[in-house]
């Protein structure tokens, strides 16, 4: 017994090392942007990880008078909460008629939902883009977002989860006169949060890290610029200061940080609300 509690601790041990290892691997490029950002054009060719003084701010004026990166970073999360929101409502849409209406072709449909996973979005490029230009809707929020509005992946996810509910008890609010609207959002969305906020969350990402298709469709109009190009304008074969781009960096990802810290105090929140009531 005492053997199969020694193995079972170094095992812990072993695992708690390795995820020690690899989470350091993953947080390192954001300890040394954050280091390097206080760094002078001297001290970042230098090899040391630490700069001389942390009270060094130029970089991050520098960067803010340069590029307006406050400006695009409000447009950036604009584009990603507003397209992470209408992506998660044409997604729950979507699989609510999947798994709980029957009509002709439906797995096919389905079917078609998924190999859409497979396709490369940069094929479509050329043909949103003209879509985009024909509906005269360049250099909006709109251009940024609605060629992005259907995920088939979260359709995907959305529908295995609706396909877990009881279709007894869908039956049963439809008989006691509850319509789909009812059942929707009383029902069926309240049970299911935790995946709506994780979908939104993945969502948001999603949109917060474009980069080609805000390019393309706001290139003739530098306020629409979004906060991933704004970070690439301060950096040229010209002017090479790569301070300027980790302070940018480091700037931009501070909205996304309290987003996130919010989002999962709220997941939290729930989990225990749910645990209570259980």
């Amino acid at each position: 017994m005492m053997l199969f509690k020694k193995k079972e601790s170094v095992k812990d041990l072993l695992i708690g090392l390795v995820l020690l290892i690899v989470s350091l691997i993953i947080i390192f490029p954001l300890i040394y942007a954050f280091f390097s950002s206080f760094k002078t054009d001297i001290e970042f060719v230098n090899p040391s990880l630490l700069p001389k003084s942390f009270k060094n701010l130029d970089n991050y004026f520098t960067a803010i008078s340069r590029s307006n990166i406050i400006h695009y970073t409000i447009n950036s999360f604009i584009i990603a909460f507003f397209g992470s929101a209408l992506r998660l409502i044409v997604s729950i849409i979507t699989s609510y008629v999947i798994s709980f209406y029957d009509f002709r072709y439906k797995k096919i449909f389905f079917i078609f939902v998924l190999l859409s996973m497979m396709m490369p979005p940069d094929i479509l490029l050329s043909a949103n883009y003209i879509t985009i230009i024909r509906l005269n809707l360049l250099n909006t929020y709109v251009s940024c977002i609605i060629v992005s509005l259907v995920s088939a992946s979260q359709i995907f996810i959305l529908r295995q989860v609706f396909n877990s509910f009881p279709y007894q008890l869908y039956s049963s609010s439809i008989v006691d006169g509850a319509n789909d609207f009812v059942f929707l959002f009383r029902i069926l969305l309240p049970n299911n949060k935790t995946v709506l906020k994780i979908l939104f969350a993945q969502g948001f990402i999603s949109f917060w890290n474009a980069y080609i298709w805000p390019l393309i469709v706001t290139s003739s109009n530098d306020v629409m610029r979004t906060m991933t190009i704004a970070i690439t304008k301060l950096n040229s074969w010209e002017d090479e200061n790569f301070q300027l781009v980790l302070s940018a960096v480091l700037i931009s990802i501070i909205p996304v940080v309290i987003f996130f810290i919010v989002l999962k105090m709220n997941l939290k929140r729930n989990s225990l609300d749910g645990a209570v009531k259980g």
